[in-house]
């Protein structure tokens, strides 16, 4: 069994790293805004998160178009290796996660809009 921390609010991901508790971590859009506050940039919040978590990252696109969530999800990738893009389970979310699939190193995971679901590195896993 693997834990995931859902959260991007770095004391609290220093303390479950240093408890030896979590294996990766969830994030989205809103938890890296909080986070962020009013002056910071929620990226290197999740870049910060990436260097301190060695185990899978996801990071939620916000587009809803095929082509943008692609966009979107290469440039999240960028941020570092370990980082797992969450699309929406939309008809083109289920698109990009079939582009991001057939992608070297992508490890897209797809996310219903009430709930998010897990995805082991080197899979897709919509639902």
């Amino acid at each position: 069994m693997k834990f995931f921390l859902d959260s991007a609010d770095l004391s609290e991901v220093r303390r479950a790293m240093d408890a030896g508790l979590i294996d990766g971590m969830t994030t989205n859009p809103s938890l890296l805004a909080k986070a962020a506050g009013a002056t910071g940039n929620p990226r290197e919040i999740l870049a910060e998160i990436c260097r301190l978590v060695p185990g899978p990252i996801s990071a939620e696109v916000v587009a809803t178009s095929k082509d943008e969530m692609l966009r979107e999800g290469r440039e999240l990738a960028k941020i570092a290796n370990n980082i797992v893009v969450k699309v929406p389970l939309t008809e083109d979310g289920l698109r990009a996660c079939r582009a991001f699939r057939d992608a070297p190193r992508a490890r897209p995971a797809a996310r219903h809009a009430a709930r998010a679901t897990g995805c082991a590195p080197g899979r897709t896993q919509c639902g």
